[in-house]
């Protein structure tokens, strides 16, 4: 059995994603979480908070100075001196304990 959507919603749907290109990035991934239903959201916060510490690794590995690079380099909003800047600090950075924010083994 499929639901069906009605027109009505889908339309308040396609003008919330439209408005993600307009808003900040906090503004943005608010209305995104917003937009979960509340069951999914104790779920995902439930197994968020019981998951085992080896499979969080699995889950989410440390992305790649390369791939936060890529990421850098793909956004036309930054200047050619802060890709620059980025590209200095990306391979060096560390969180407040001094572990790498990114993994430079590529």
């Amino acid at each position: 059995m499929v639901a069906e959507v009605d027109e009505e919603a889908m339309d308040s749907y396609a003008s919330i994603i439209l408005s993600l290109e307009r808003g900040g990035f906090t503004d943005d991934m608010n209305t995104l979480w917003n937009l979960l239903p509340a069951d999914g959201i104790r779920l995902m916060v439930n197994v968020w908070l019981t998951r085992s510490a080896d499979r969080a690794g699995i889950a989410h590995p440390v992305p790649t100075s390369a791939q936060a690079l890529a990421i850098i380099e793909s956004d036309h909003r930054l200047s050619s001196a802060e890709k620059y800047l980025a590209a200095t600090l990306v391979p060096f950075a560390v969180n407040k304990i001094g572990i790498p924010l990114f993994d430079t083994t590529n």
